[in-house]
């Protein structure tokens, strides 16, 4: 291994470290096994036309068990731990089926790649909120400087109340807000107005947390608690936007369980009530049975949400519309009837 981080850092010029590539590969895991699963059923496709169907057969088997396994994992665990059925469980048990019958690669594997990719887009688009919250959480400043009898103290931000004046040199984060009583200085408060030009500050002047004093140390007198800050309100509001779902997912997580429920009943009887009733052979009665599990799976409902929601808000971004709330508001603005009119200047 020595070898290769010499290669990288020494020949290529990158630094490497394994420990920053196992973070990034646990990161997307998911992803890379969806689109692994993909692949093997690329190669199922083409081993497919050979004499023997044995390469094609274990090349989809394996398939199942590299791209199912984060949603069958996903749907078991909400099963036994909520007691109520799922989707995933679901759509698992529809590509078992569709393999019992004989197709692997239509109603099986297909399905898996499909509902494994979905699950994947969802976990990345998760994964990049959670980061982007931590790097906002992390322009907080942990520690300030506290004035005590002329003295200077530094001490948590958590401990700091209303009414105490903070010394906050040149090039620091301001750590809450305050108005300023001595000094003048620039403030960079891009971090809460996106703003990149400096804003003067001088005595009797409102700073805000996370904000940098860029050219002067002032003295300020806290009038907020730090776990009020403006700063904080705005975290706040990124976290509301992150948790909102859009209306359709809403419906798919209220709906499933019944859902579930009812095509999960429908198929035990199908795969009794007509042998007996219109007189099928136990093959048609089964063979049947598990083709109404593959049909009555929302597949195509659950997997088009995510990449039509991540299609939609880049595309805006590109534009220069950006959500705040992702694609519940998408989905809000794709229901209007009427846009608001512009005035063109003359």
């Amino acid at each position: 291994m020595s070898y290769i981080k010499m290669f990288f850092e020494n020949s290529i010029g990158i630094p490497f470290s394994f420990s920053v590539i196992s973070k990034k590969l646990k990161t997307h895991l998911e992803l890379i096994m969806a689109l692994t699963s993909g692949l093997l059923i690329l190669l199922a496709w083409i081993f497919h036309e050979t004499p023997s169907e044995t390469p094609s057969i274990i090349l989809l088997l394996t398939a199942f068990i590299v791209g199912g396994y984060a949603k069958a994992k996903e749907g078991i665990i909400e099963t036994i731990k909520e007691k109520k059925l799922n989707v995933e469980l679901l759509m698992v048990l529809a590509a078992i089926g569709s393999a019992s019958i004989g197709h692997w690669t239509e109603g099986g594997a297909i399905l898996i790649f499909i509902f494994a990719l979905s699950g994947a887009l969802e976990t990345y688009t998760e994964n990049k909120s959670s980061h982007e919250l931590k790097a906002l959480m992390d322009l907080q400043p942990e520690t300030a400087n506290l004035l005590l009898n002329n003295k200077v103290q530094k001490v948590p931000v958590a401990n700091l109340k209303i009414g105490d004046h903070i010394l906050i040199k040149a090039g620091e984060r301001i750590p809450t807000d305050g108005l300023i009583v001595k000094g003048h200085t620039s403030v960079d408060e891009s971090a809460l107005t996106g703003e990149s030009l400096p804003v003067t500050k001088s005595k009797e002047e409102a700073v805000f947390a996370s904000t940098i004093n860029l050219n002067g140390n002032i003295t300020v007198r806290i009038h907020t608690l730090p776990s009020q800050t403006l700063f904080q309100k705005i975290i706040q509001l990124v976290q509301q936007a992150q948790a909102e779902r859009s209306r359709s997912q809403a419906f798919i997580e209220r709906f499933e369980n019944s859902y579930v429920k009812v095509v999960l009943g429908m198929v035990a009887m199908m795969m009794v009530i007509p042998h007996f009733l219109l007189d099928w052979s136990w093959n048609d009665t089964i063979y049947r049975a598990m083709i109404l599990l593959v049909v009555a799976s929302p597949c195509a409902l659950v997997a088009s949400i995510m990449p039509a929601t991540l299609s939609a808000i880049s595309s805006s971004a590109r534009n220069g519309v950006l959500f705040k709330g992702g694609g519940a508001h998408l989905e809000t603005l794709g229901r209007s009837t009427q846009l608001p009119l512009i005035k063109q200047e003359p």
